[in-house]
């Protein structure tokens, strides 16, 4: 699992050895937090093309860069236009993006969401699930939904699966159910689809109905979710699809970095890192997936790694909040950082 491996005393050493000569090489996490005190500034123009979850927080990225970097802009595009920095929530580039760079930005992750507020806060084991996502319940009030949710009065309504679900999506949840069961769930009455889902798709879901959607998408459409209970005879182990247990589950990936490339591995079985000024980590929702950042045109081009170094740093990671997606773990920030620095001034610590 991808672990903190300097402590703060640790890294404050680590850092006194860049600044007194010696030059070992820096480990990732180390060049993140010197990336945190200043910004690199590269004279010149950029575009980013981004999914519909992303454009609430653009203006903020706009305004930040022009208040710290004047000489250096970044116009926003949405998918599918010709850009130099392109996000995806399916991880897909424009015909006209040539990839040099490819890093995660944010999480993302698969949630049940239904449409009758009746039922909302919902709770399902594993198993309940793939039986509802493979039509063996057909009906709210199935006494075995009832015994799951004994504080709730569930509709005599049948249940209306709405099988449009985006392809990384489903493979998140799959694998996550898989893991909770042992075994494949059927999960039948999907059927995965190679591109994004929307909210216009959403909305086609019956009244009293059920869908598969990025947890992204969930929040700008305004469903309500169904929280996961991973082990079916204990209710402690009950996790809701918001930002602490998706960020608790982040902290499962492990990161390696290919070239111009990081690549996440993730852990179900590692103990989740508890957030800063917790000893505790919340129950993770495992069902997750990265949506990557993706570098086009010439390897080079520094005011291309220039701006998505800008993305990357913690301030504007933060703003994530106040999008759909959730802000990336410190340290799989951290290989981000490292892959898109490439070529880029060493950062320079201010004086004391």
């Amino acid at each position: 699992m991808l672990r903190k491996v300097l402590a703060t005393s640790a890294l404050a050493a680590t850092l006194a050895l860049v600044l007194t000569g010696c030059t070992p090489p820096m480990p990732p996490e180390v060049k993140a937090a010197q990336a945190e005190l200043t910004y690199t500034c590269e004279s010149g123009s950029g575009s980013i093309a981004l999914p519909a979850a992303l454009q609430s927080v653009s203006t903020g990225w706009t305004d930040s860069l022009a208040s710290a970097c004047s000489d250096m802009s970044l116009a926003i595009n949405e998918v599918g236009t010709a850009s130099d920095l392109e996000i995806s929530e399916v991880n897909a580039v424009g015909a006209d993006c040539k990839p040099f760079a490819t890093v995660p930005f944010a999480l993302d992750a698969s949630v049940l969401v239904i449409n009758e507020p009746a039922i909302s806060g919902l709770v399902l084991d594993a198993d309940l699930a793939d039986q509802i996502l493979s039509g063996d319940i057909t009906n709210w009030n199935d006494p075995k939904l009832q015994k799951t949710n004994p504080g709730f009065t569930l509709p005599d309504e049948a249940i209306v699966v709405n099988e449009v679900v985006q392809q990384n999506a489903y493979d998140a949840f799959k694998g996550w159910l898989s893991r909770l069961l042992g075994h494949d769930p059927k999960l039948s009455l999907l059927k995965p689809i190679a591109g994004e889902e929307t909210v216009d798709q959403m909305n086609t879901t019956a009244n009293a109905g059920i869908a598969l959607v990025p947890y992204s998408l969930s929040v700008q459409g305004g469903f309500s979710t169904v929280s996961i209970q991973a082990d079916a005879a204990d209710a402690a182990t009950i996790v809701a699809p918001d930002p602490t247990g998706i960020q608790s589950a982040g902290t499962q990936y492990s990161a390696d970095i290919a070239g111009n490339t990081v690549n996440l591995t993730f852990h179900a079985g590692n103990k989740p890192i508890p957030p800063e000024g917790s000893d505790t980590p919340s129950n993770p929702y495992q069902a997750i997936y990265p949506v990557n950042l993706v570098l086009c045109g010439e390897s080079k081009n520094l005011v291309t790694r220039a701006l998505a170094k800008f993305l990357l740093r913690q301030d504007s990671q933060g703003q994530l909040a106040a999008s759909f997606m959730v802000q990336l773990p410190e340290l799989v920030r951290d290989y981000s950082l490292e892959v898109v620095s490439k070529g880029l001034p060493e950062v320079v610590v201010p004086a004391a």
